[in-house]
């Protein structure tokens, strides 16, 4: 209203612009902030508009024009002009605080409706698979394969080659680590949708988005430890329905149905048999959360820009929306933690990730030049697979990155046998396992026997002629490993087997019967 009322102003006080009421001005600035597919387009008052900033507000104006009847289409030429800058009636000059104001106000409101109807309001409702669900990120873009990824990245680095790389912010949905662990269901649909199958009736009264928001978050935040804190898991709950604005919200409170929400949290924390199924879970998919969860923090150290490191999370963390992922960092612990690895080799996740990310800034540090400025180009490697993503990085390749990717389907092919990735030519240097490697031809399996990741540093130069390394050819895509589906009636082992005497083989008087 503030914003259509400044227009208004602007339009009444000019005699070439007072035919178009507050109403039309009203609609044609609604239909233009929903239109607009991105926080704000950046002009700057005063300033001639930027071409792909003009591009941003027509795009948007030609999806307003479809959606406004055709007599705003006059309108919504004139609010165009005026988000713009362009000078339109004839009292631009004697306007002109008004008229910048409407232009910073305009960009204002876009990023908060963004916020709030984007990040706030559809990341809490589309639960498919939350882990999608991250600020700047798009749900609609499930995964990509490594070629694509070599596409993006070697696009960034030509556009934005210092852009900030990170992993966890104050301000996202999850902390790294929780979106791994989330993101490794994908590998494990069929169990998953049994362990669900098996627990909806104990959520019997649930809404159906915040169900499936709770199972995966709660697999997503367990630690070794067991489950994430009660209180957290409910002031999350309590957060993600008003988020979602379908049964409860800030503004109009169900207040019995969120207090039926906490009494569902504390019996889910008492029932022996859910806990139990979760910890048989967090088990069973140990290793492909540890591929995940190493893998993206050494590609992300090591792919592009300046590598960010947020909120302890140069270990395991798992961290909720915000205020759960700004509280106080236990700094004594991380250095405690830090110095027992400087004797002896990590023996936990939590540990690993730590050792991994105190090499690989180490590795920054000593390297500057392969990793930000005018010699840190990025390099994809050649490989025989796609579930390992290789690269180089520096103008004459000073660090290499291998990490695996899709763990479970690495299992199911027995590993990664003979596949191998062409290193640049020189002695090249794990910085996480101390093994060292020639140039030329190198099996994967070798990189990466100690980690799923390897992170190799040059520590001489090639004897005789530098290995040529082919350009990269977009475009290959990797055809999906076939997954066997099973019957309903087949027999289940493994974790459904264990799932099912737990939860199916019940007998009336409530104990478990083999």
């Amino acid at each position: 209203h503030r914003l259509a009322t400044l227009a208004d102003a602007i339009c009444r006080d000019d005699i070439m612009l007072r035919d178009h009421t507050f109403s039309w001005i009203r609609s044609c600035l609604t239909e233009m902030i929903v239109a607009l597919d991105r926080y704000r387009a950046y002009i700057v008052p005063g300033e001639p508009a930027p071409v792909d900033e003009i591009d941003i507000i027509e795009h948007a104006a030609l999806k307003a024009r479809a959606a406004l009847d055709p007599e705003l289409h006059e309108t919504l030429e004139v609010v165009v002009d005026l988000l713009l800058g362009r000078e339109v009636g004839v009292e631009g000059h004697t306007q002109r605080a008004q008229r910048d104001e409407l232009i910073i106000r305009f960009q204002q409101v876009c990023g908060a409706v963004m916020a709030k109807g984007v990040e706030d309001t559809a990341f809490y409702r589309w639960t498919q698979l939350v882990s999608l669900n991250e600020v700047g990120g798009d749900p609609g873009a499930w995964s990509i394969n490594s070629d694509e990824f070599h596409q993006w990245v070697s696009a960034m680095a030509t556009e934005w080659p210092a852009t900030m790389t990170c992993g966890t912010t104050h301000d996202t949905k999850r902390s790294e680590d929780v979106r791994s662990r989330i993101g490794v269901l994908s590998q494990y649909s069929s169990e998953w949708r049994a362990l669900l199958t098996k627990l909806h009736p104990y959520a019997s009264g649930l809404e159906g988005h915040t169900e499936n928001l709770l199972w995966q978050t709660l697999a997503g935040t367990w630690t070794e430890a067991g489950p994430i804190e009660r209180s957290r898991l409910e002031r999350y709950l309590l957060k993600a329905s008003r988020e979602q604005k379908l049964w409860t919200s800030w503004t109009h409170n169900d207040t019995e149905g969120e207090a039926a929400l906490s009494a569902f949290v504390e019996r889910l924390y008492a029932d022996a048999d859910i806990m139990g199924a979760f910890a048989d879970w967090y088990e069973f998919t140990a290793d492909s959360v540890r591929t995940s969860v190493l893998s993206r923090k050494a590609i992300q150290l090591t792919c592009l820009g300046v590598a960010d490191t947020y909120q302890s999370c140069e270990t395991l963390q798992n961290y909720l929306v915000d205020p759960d992922n700004r509280s106080a960092v236990d700094f004594t612990h991380l250095a405690v933690t830090a110095s027992a690895l400087d004797t002896r080799n990590p023996r936990t996740l939590a540990e690993e990730k730590l050792h991994l990310t105190r090499a690989i800034l180490r590795l920054r540090r000593r390297r500057p030049d392969a990793f930000v400025g005018a010699q840190a180009t990025y390099r994809p490697l050649p490989s025989s697979t796609g579930h390992a993503v290789c690269f180089a990085r520096g103008e004459d390749p000073q660090v290499v990155t291998v990490a695996a990717r899709l763990h479970r389907v690495i299992e199911n092919q027995h590993g990664f046998t003979e596949h191998s990735v062409v290193l640049p030519g020189g002695r090249w240097r794990d910085v996480l396992s101390g093994s060292e490697f020639d140039g030329g031809s190198a099996l994967i399996a070798d990189l990466l026997e100690h980690y799923p990741a390897a992170v190799l540093e040059k520590v001489a130069s090639p004897q005789g002629p530098e290995i040529q390394i082919p350009l990269f050819r977009p475009g290959v895509r990797h055809q999906p490993t076939p997954t066997e589906h099973r019957g309903e009636d087949a027999e289940v082992t493994g974790l459904l087997g264990w799932l099912t005497k737990r939860f199916f083989d019940k007998h009336d008087d409530g104990q478990t019967h083999g």
